[in-house]
């Protein structure tokens, strides 16, 4: 009976978010869309991706930004993403965990998954990956 009612005290302490959770409650809350507000960010700054978890190694060009997503909680997806500088919608070019080395050219993104042993590239406005 006493580790009953102990396990129910337990459970009603539980029930009060916690600061992280409550940041990623918040995190949802921002517009998705390119050319939204940071609260609080510096002056000018935009919004143009938001539902990422553990985003990493940014790469720029002269039109694109891309970047892989870790997705290591249940939040966000895991994947290489690419964005127009101008904004618009990321777009998902390969979806999974394990993708490194990514490289932009012209018109493409090259990545590779070296637990698969390959490289592979897609258009950076999306598109099938193809294998090198």
């Amino acid at each position: 009976m006493i580790g009953c009612v102990f396990f129910a005290v337990l459970l009603a302490g539980c029930s009060r978010k916690s600061a992280t959770e409550e940041a990623i409650e918040a995190s949802k809350e921002h517009k998705k869309d390119a050319g939204a507000e940071l609260p609080g960010a510096t002056p000018g700054a935009t919004l143009l991706a938001s539902g990422q978890n553990v985003p990493m190694d940014l790469h720029v060009d002269d039109s694109h930004l891309c970047w892989v997503n870790e997705g290591r909680r249940a939040e966000g997806i895991a994947g290489l993403f690419c964005l127009p500088k101008g904004g618009g919608e990321p777009k998902l070019l390969a979806p999974g965990k394990g993708i490194y080395g990514i490289a932009i050219a012209a018109d493409s993104v090259y990545w590779t998954v070296p637990a698969a042993f390959t490289v592979f590239k897609a258009p950076k406005g999306g598109g099938e990956p193809v294998t090198v």
